[in-house]
């Protein structure tokens, strides 16, 4: 919860800063925190915007009545600022997803232009905006739709995350909310516990992150970590690398993309968290959350099979059925999956 923490608040704290953009997906299963957490961002309403439902960004609407025409496009509230869905599965099933997806990778690098049949142009250039989508293992399916590869995933639960702690805080925090609204005992006021003021906290550090900006100082960046940082980007790019085929053939041979895009978000998201931390150098703790989001984004059979590969090395290795019978996935994916990473001379 702490790196899922410093990761948005990294995020908001990037939105004007130069260099490509840092967009987070915040994943987690119901009743993991992710609401708690995009309510607490929201509450610094000058630099984070929420909404629960997206329809576009671009609007050809003009209001006639008006003298003063308005822009009525949500890129214009969005610029330089952070934009903050705690439901971001909605996204999944929106009735005109691919159209939403589109606009969405159009933003991304800071111009988007749009004209209507109404003769309303949109015309926008150097917008900086930032996206947080909060959901369920279901924004997954984003990357299906090409739009995944802009997003870096966080997930709040890590594989084998004793969830105990998460039961405590909620039934905590449900009785104090409960208790709030029934006469208190002198005997039992001691038991129930306050909540922290999560909102209040969190806008008032934002605030003073993005008000205190310009003041604050670069932190290092050593030789070190500039190589392990790259090494991240250049895995991340392997990792979710995926071939297009038609059936089972491929009609061209297939490339992975380069890690620049990554390697950029990862500087920046550095910065940015040792900003938020108050460090003064991108140090252990820092790559450690690096490579907990290589791990979180790159989920997926492909990471599995290096996992369970990395034992090896050079000198051995698994075959074909060992790995399906391992991993427990049927022969038909095994053989494609096996087929895509040695395309990509994964393995």
């Amino acid at each position: 919860m702490k790196q899922t923490l410093a990761c948005s608040l990294a995020v908001v704290t990037s939105t004007t800063l130069g260099g490509d953009q840092v967009w987070f997906r915040i994943i987690g299963p119901p009743a993991s925190g992710k609401t708690v957490l995009a309510d607490a961002l929201t509450t610094a309403r000058e630099y984070c915007l929420p909404r629960s439902i997206l329809t576009g960004f671009h609007s050809g609407f003009v209001d006639m009545g008006s003298k003063r025409k308005k822009d009525a496009s949500l890129i214009n509230e969005i610029n330089n600022r952070t934009l903050v869905m705690k439901e971001g599965d909605t996204l999944t099933t929106a009735p005109n997803k691919d159209k939403l997806l589109a606009e969405m990778r159009d933003l991304w690098d800071g111009s988007s232009h749009a004209q209507y049949r109404n003769l309303v142009k949109n015309d926008y250039e150097g917008i900086k905006t930032t996206f947080i989508l909060c959901g369920t293992p279901s924004l997954r399916q984003l990357n299906k739709s090409r739009a995944g590869d802009r997003f870096l995933d966080c997930e709040i639960i890590d594989e084998g995350t004793d969830t105990e702690e998460f039961l405590n805080i909620s039934m905590r925090n449900t009785l104090s909310q409960i208790s709030g609204g029934l006469r208190q005992d002198n005997n039992s006021s001691d038991e129930i516990l306050d909540t922290t003021p999560v909102k209040a906290l969190t806008a008032g550090y934002i605030i003073y992150l993005k008000e205190n900006l310009s003041s604050l100082k670069m932190p290092s960046f050593s030789k070190t970590a500039e190589t392990r940082v790259k090494a991240m980007a250049n895995l991340l790019a392997l990792l979710r690398a995926r071939a297009e085929r038609n059936g089972d053939s491929l009609d061209y041979r297939v490339k992975a993309e380069l890690g620049t895009r990554l390697t950029n978000q990862f500087a920046k998201l550095a910065v940015c968290l040792a900003l938020v931390m108050n460090k003064r150098s991108i140090d252990k703790e820092i790559l450690a959350i690096l490579r907990k989001v290589v791990r979180d984004t790159g989920t997926g059979f492909s990471q599995e099979v290096v996992e369970l590969l990395k034992p090896y090395g050079k000198t051995g290795g698994l075959s074909t059925k060992q790995i399906e019978k391992t991993l427990e996935i049927g022969e038909g994916t095994t053989r494609r999956l096996l087929q895509d990473m040695r395309s990509f001379d994964i393995i």
